[in-house]
């Protein structure tokens, strides 16, 4: 890919992300008209930014695109990659394909991911191939493994991972978990496979329902899971993972500004589009809405419409309504521990998705939870972060009114003391008067006394 080409693709990619989501796809027509490759350029930039979601996938904008990349280079049927014969497409995507395949030996069915032929954006290309190296350094049941990476004979890279025949999370627990217990025992399957990513030094950015599917295994693995009909949860797609602090100008360079993951799962400090500023906890954070998704069937934020900015200021300005706002029975000490997960601050949170996971098993058990609600205090230093203005003149009115009651405290002090001396006065009056009267009565009855 060219400098140039580069260029013009951020600067489309800049202009059409400012836009609201109905506008965008006359905005990419009209930025890139028929330059097939300035479309699939721009394509691949918003699909890992996580605007996708937003508005490629509508019927006219996925039709102009389709059209742009298929008209120039058309995707050839696939029968065979290297050791492996494959048997069907399972899904696809704006980049890449994902086949059911066997492979020879040993035997088994697999899913063969691979990049469409032809796709010409470098920055793609690296992320695909660096989903292969962050996940053959995973072993956890919960991550479907890799059995093996490399290059077609046309060059395409391509990924031999583990067949995962399952659900959605959100979707399987729709259809037929009703239970708040069976559903955190999926959502602790999930916080353990993050951690064991975390501890091996991997950040998924993109933890979201979309990306944990929920298999059906045998009833006597329900002991082992927790959750009915011994369901095993699989976390997928590290295409937009990173290593625990590597460099930002490293294998992969995430600009300052470019936004990486799916907006509806972002963390604050993601959405400020400064890649040294996510850490572990940003995947704590989409664990958190993950789990107030699962438990509710309501996103944190409910429906926000429009795009990045939109979903950005909800976000980064707004509290989200707690659980039990949306369902009475999850009042409580749930609803504290989902949003300590979710709190803003990221010193706040908690810092590992081992210790998110380790409050919901207290929560199970019946014991006291580590997290506590927000005091008044902390909500109040926030609300005056997000609205100085008003703080501004809330706090004049404290000084004045401080100032009042202080005034009136110090003339009441002053008053009180002038009749205090006064009560003073009188009583001692009223004391000598009465030792005068009972000297006259004792004179009145012993008069030698006088």
């Amino acid at each position: 890919m060219t400098g140039d080409l580069h260029q013009r693709a951020s600067e489309v990619f800049a202009r059409v992300r400012r836009v609201w989501a109905a506008e965008r796809g006359a905005a990419l027509d009209e930025a890139c008209g028929d330059d097939a490759e300035l479309w699939r350029e721009v394509e691949s930039l918003l699909r890992f930014s996580g605007e996708a979601s937003d508005f490629l996938e509508t019927p006219a904008l996925g039709s102009g695109i389709a059209e742009a990349v298929g008209a120039a280079v058309p995707e050839e049927p696939v029968e065979r990659v290297g050791r492996y014969r494959v048997l069907g497409v399972l899904g696809e995507g704006g980049m890449g394909i994902v086949y059911r395949a066997e492979q020879e030996r040993p035997r088994r069915v697999v899913a063969l991911k691979m990049m469409r032929f032809g796709f010409p954006s470098e920055t793609a290309r690296r992320r695909f191939e660096r989903e292969g190296e962050l996940l053959a350094r995973l072993h956890h049941p919960g991550i479907a493994q890799v059995f093996e990476t490399g290059t077609d004979e046309r060059e395409r890279p391509f990924i031999a991972m583990e067949l995962v025949e399952g659900e959605p999370i959100d979707v399987y627990v729709r259809e037929g978990v009703p239970g708040v217990a069976e559903r955190l025992g999926l959502l602790l399957q999930v916080c353990d496979a993050v951690q064991h990513a975390h501890q091996r030094g991997v950040i998924h950015r993109d933890v979201k329902a979309a990306n944990v599917l929920v298999e059906c295994g045998d009833a006597d693995a329900s002991s082992v899971t927790g959750t009915a009909a011994g369901a095993r949860v699989k976390v997928l797609d590290f295409g937009v993972g990173r290593l625990v602090g590597e460099d930002a100008a490293g294998t992969i360079r995430t600009e300052v500004g470019q936004l990486v993951g799916t907006l509806r799962s972002m963390s604050p400090e993601q959405l400020a589009g400064d890649p040294h500023a996510v850490d572990a906890r940003a995947d704590v954070y989409a664990l958190g809405v993950l789990a107030y998704e699962v438990l509710s069937g309501e996103h944190p934020f409910g429906s926000v419409e429009g795009g990045i900015a939109e979903l950005s200021a909800a976000v980064r300005g707004r509290e989200p309504a707690l659980l039990g706002a949306v369902d009475r029975s999850l009042r409580g000490d749930l609803e504290t521990v989902v949003a300590r997960a979710m709190e803003k601050d990221p010193a706040r949170r908690y810092q590992s998705a081992g210790e998110f996971a380790a409050d919901l098993r207290r929560y199970l058990a019946g014991e006291a939870v580590l997290a506590r609600p927000a005091s008044a205090a902390y909500q109040l230093r926030k609300l005056a972060g997000r609205h100085r203005a008003a703080a501004a003149a809330l706090a004049a009115v404290s000084v004045v009114v401080a100032a009042a009651v202080g005034g009136y405290r110090l003339a009441g002090g002053a008053g009180n003391a002038r009749r205090a001396a006064g009560d003073r006065a009188v009583g001692g009056r009223r004391r000598t008067d009465a030792d005068c009267q009972r000297g006259e009565r004792i004179l009145a009855v012993d008069p030698e006394r006088g």
